[in-house]
């Protein structure tokens, strides 16, 4: 009985193969990195620190005139600092939050409140005891809608 034979040259190990090979790996990853970013040159929102899951709002409520307290989820709250320059969320009519690809960004997303796009500085969950001292609960909650974020250059 004969032993099947194989033509083939016997496979390289990788630190084996022509610089050429690994330049041209070098250059198809370095221009996937470029992709990452969406159009707009703004980050991906999972790569900006203190971005949050924000599917669906379930309510907010005004802490002070540039704080609120949003829940991403019913047990899911979490206390948001607005940029200076906003108008009081207590007495403004707020039109809803902009969210993009399912996240809640710093920097990046806005409140939007007397037609005026308020970008959010800061976003830290906001445990029962951070609740209970500022007196907010859930149960009080008001609707806030959740709005495509505007394309760069145009407020809402």
């Amino acid at each position: 009985m004969r032993r099947p034979t194989c033509n083939r040259p016997a496979a390289r190990p990788f630190w084996g193969r022509p610089l050429v090979h690994w330049l041209a790996g070098l250059i198809l990853v370095g221009s996937g990195m470029a992709w990452a970013r969406p159009p707009g040159g703004l980050p991906r929102p999972a790569d900006v620190p203190g971005s949050v899951r924000f599917a669906h709002s379930y309510g907010w409520l005004p802490v002070d005139g540039r704080r609120v307290v949003l829940w991403a989820g019913v047990e899911e709250p979490y206390l948001v600092d607005l940029a200076s320059g906003c108008p009081d969320v207590r007495v403004a009519r707020v039109a809803g939050v902009t969210t993009h690809q399912r996240r809640l960004s710093p920097r990046i997303d806005a409140f939007v409140a007397d037609d005026k796009s308020c970008l959010i500085e800061r976003i830290q969950p906001a445990g029962g005891s951070t609740l209970r001292a500022l007196g907010v609960r859930r149960d009080q909650a008001r609707d806030l809608p959740v709005l495509p974020r505007p394309t760069p250059g145009r407020s809402p």
